[in-house]
């Protein structure tokens, strides 16, 4: 991996209206990321899982990690794809939330704690069948998560068919077909970004569930709101990060339905989107990448469109969803 130094910008800084960002429509989540420098091209060409090329044709190994902390970047891009797939196809009106966990005097023909990702995946499948043979389901998506105690447990979405508001499963029927462990459905129509709300505890620990013995000191401390499964609002501090090295590499950290819509990517001018959504923004945040002789400002922004917005505006942003700016690729593509 590259050592490269990561300055934290100010909360002040902007983006010029004449800069092409990169925009993506996920529901009513909508996420600009802009670039001072990028590059148009790739310097290298994958040949097989193991090797890959450069542009002089010489053939070199891809290395091979042991831990998902040894290559962030791809385990927060697959977070990232996560949550757009979830803001894209969920809605929190019409969407059921579960945990799914392992008990050891529930566990009989199993290993315990339960560490098996495609023995997960497997009981996780058999569950979603059961499910969609006793009740009306029309789309899920699931995650697979690791616990201090050793065991994983999994969180799952789901949705009914005619997208019925405000799901309904009583938990004993649930804990019935799950067989493993004890299970918690929460109502989840309070919540706003719901992909921000699921991925954020793939990443994240309690304060309260670790260990005195455990080293927490690289990691940032963060309280948020939350909600219990009774469906009560409370504050709990959580460790940024800290889950991260217990996930197994090249594994699959979410699982979902077929069919579900793809997040729409369009590269246009900021001043274009941000006339439409400037009032709506959740979240913005720059960064500056150094590395020897190079530098990069990347600035980050997500905005929440939960909100109506008003109709021009709204045909506005119908109209950029479906065009790309055609200057940016006469510029750079023709």
């Amino acid at each position: 991996m590259y050592n490269y130094k990561k300055t934290i910008l100010p909360d002040d800084s902007t983006i010029s209206e004449d800069s092409y960002v990169k925009v993506t429509f996920s529901g009513n989540i909508i996420s600009i990321k802009y670039s001072e420098h990028h590059s148009n091209s790739c310097n290298i060409k994958r040949i097989s899982k193991n090797y890959y090329c450069d542009k002089k044709g010489e053939v070199f190994e891809y290395s091979h990690s042991g831990s998902r902390t040894s290559h962030i970047y791809n385990f927060y891009n697959s977070l990232t794809k996560c949550r757009n797939k979830i803001n894209c196809n969920f809605n929190a009106n019409q969407t059921l939330f579960l945990t799914l966990t392992y008990s050891k005097d529930k566990v009989k023909y199993q290993p315990f704690p339960m560490n098996n990702h495609d023995y997960i995946t497997r009981d996780m499948n058999l569950f979603v069948k059961k499910l969609k043979y006793r009740f009306d389901i029309n789309k899920y998506l699931y995650t697979i998560e690791p616990q201090l105690n050793g065991s994983w447990h999994s969180h799952l979405l789901l949705t009914m068919s005619n997208d019925k508001e405000n799901p309904f499963i009583d938990n004993h029927d649930i804990e019935r077909m799950w067989q493993y462990g004890f299970t918690y459905p929460v109502g989840v129509h309070k919540v706003h970004n719901l992909g921000l709300y699921l991925t954020c505890f793939q990443t994240d620990i309690d304060v309260d569930e670790i260990p005195s013995n455990y080293d927490t000191s690289k990691y940032e401390k963060e309280e948020r709101k939350i909600i219990l499964p009774s469906g009560e609002e409370v504050t709990k501090a959580f460790f940024k990060g800290a889950r991260i090295p217990m996930y197994l590499p090249n594994k699959k950290i979410y699982v979902p339905s077929h069919g579900l819509n793809n997040p729409e990517t369009k590269v246009m001018r900021y001043g274009s989107i941000k006339e439409i959504i400037n009032q709506h923004k959740a979240y913005s945040q720059g960064i500056k990448i150094e590395l020897k002789d190079f530098e990069n400002i990347i600035i980050y922004e997500e905005y929440d469109l939960s909100k109506k917005i008003s109709p021009c505006k709204e045909q506005w942003l119908v109209f950029c969803r479906n065009c790309c700016d055609s200057n940016y690729y006469l510029a750079n593509v023709v």
